[in-house]
């Protein structure tokens, strides 16, 4: 009964995607044009501020494009901290204090959104921004952060991770309303380019393909490391990142944390002699778990502060670059980790599920078969097992993955910066 309901709500998905796309045409076509005309007017602009609008440090993926505007005296970026909608009031205040703080550390130019003074959301309008730039597509913030700014500034988004997973019929990761509204997308690898082309309506010109600021980092041999791990010098360093589409309703059915989250404290348990290990839950996950039946606030924090609190694990909820550089192995069921810690050349165990490989794209199932596959504990147990005993090697089709890669940039210009593409399409605009 339940396929039945599936599929009939596929198909009104569907129906409801056709009758709308020609809509969307009209809009992409529009905005092109407003776009066009608010660009020509910075065109004799000296210096241009461009608005970074981010609501969890999580996904904050643009550290080399905010620190090369930061050196150019042609732009003038300001981090905009924005409130994260639909999850629990105590996480919303706890998420936007944690980001803002992360910002100020940074020492980036930041303002929070929130003016505590009279009690209301900042307008957007009194930050006077010519550019604006997205770290997410998604509609998780108030109106002011969302419709209304990508309607009325001409605004970039660089994805937070290489698409590698497929649902809703495309439409959500390259053909919202808010796709077909950008002046410029940078894209992070060449099947993005192609889906892009495919299901938006975005024009290729406004498309670019540019180095992932990850893969730069994760590959940089020159990169200053902070240490990310705690009481290892002797241990294996084990990364576990369960993903968040834990409930029956999500597009995308990737989450194996129901299934083994009481399996995974038992294996530290376990091998505490020998592992460290990290819990790195996907930012959403525990906003979900609050409102699951079966786990709930309590519950949820318990389990937290188990893989915070114990000696011989951490948790990591920001910054992951030096996490996975300092690493020995990752498991996971996360969309974007199975393409960006290939980077690492180090072991992947991927967490499997009966609809895990119907919802990979072309490149999510390279990513895969680059990848070590878990179907039950006895997987899970032979891969940590075989890391401690160091019997464990990645497999051929990395290298393979990772050369494509890099040739797809060479041929498609990837290495252009993200600036430079910025500041010739004001000059060029006519």
């Amino acid at each position: 009964m339940q396929n039945v309901q599936r599929k009939f709500i596929k198909f009104l998905f569907w129906i409801k995607t056709i009758l709308i796309n020609p809509f969307k045409i009209f809009f992409a076509k529009i905005m092109y044009e407003k776009n066009k005309n608010r660009i020509f007017k910075l065109k004799n602009k000296e210096c241009i501020r461009v608005v970074f609008l981010v609501a969890n440090k999580s996904i904050w993926k643009a550290d080399h494009i905010f620190n090369d505007m930061l050196k150019d005296n042609f732009f003038d970026p300001l981090v905009l901290v924005i409130p994260t909608t639909g999850i629990k009031k105590e996480l919303q205040s706890e998420l936007l204090s944690n980001t803002y703080q992360y910002f100020l550390e940074k020492m980036y130019p930041t303002i929070s959104s929130f003016d505590e003074k009279n009690n209301c959301w900042i307008r957007l309008e009194n930050l006077v921004p010519d550019i604006l730039f997205f770290s997410s597509p998604h509609k998780q913030t108030v109106k002011e952060y969302y419709e209304t700014a990508y309607k009325k500034y001409p605004s970039c988004y660089a994805g937070y991770g290489m698409h590698t997973a497929r649902y809703g019929l495309n439409q959500g990761q390259y053909n919202k309303w808010f796709h077909n509204s950008l002046w410029k997308v940078f894209v992070q690898n060449q099947n993005m380019v192609e889906d892009y082309q495919r299901y938006s309506n975005i024009k290729k010109d406004h498309i670019h393909l540019v180095l992932d600021n990850i893969v730069e980092d994760l590959t940089n041999p020159e990169r200053k490391e902070m240490a990310a791990w705690e009481n290892s010098d002797t241990k294996k360093r084990i990364i576990w990142a369960p993903h968040h589409t834990i409930n029956k309703n999500d597009p995308l059915q990737l989450a194996t944390f129901l299934q083994y989250a009481d399996f995974f404290q038992q294996l530290a348990e376990r091998t505490k002699e020998h592992v460290i290990w990290c819990f790195k839950p996907h930012p959403v996950l525990k906003n979900k778990l609050y409102c699951h039946p079966s786990w709930g606030k309590e519950r949820t924090d318990e389990y937290y502060t188990y893989w915070e609190n114990s000696d011989h694990s951490q948790i990591n909820e920001g910054e992951y670059i030096d996490l996975f550089r300092q690493s020995d192995a990752l498991v996971h069921d996360s969309a974007s980790f199975i393409a960006e810690y290939h980077f690492t050349q180090k072991p992947m165990l991927y967490l499997m599920t009966d609809h895990t490989k119907a919802h990979l794209n072309e490149f999510g199932s390279m990513c895969l078969e680059a990848a070590n596959e878990a179907w039950n504990i006895n997987d899970i147990e032979n891969f940590v097992y075989n890391v401690i005993d160091e019997t464990i090697s990645v497999k051929h089709q990395q290298k393979a993955l990772i050369d494509k890669y890099f040739q797809d940039l060479n041929n498609g210009n990837g290495f252009l910066s993200v600036i430079s593409i910025i500041k010739n399409g004001i000059k060029q605009v006519h």
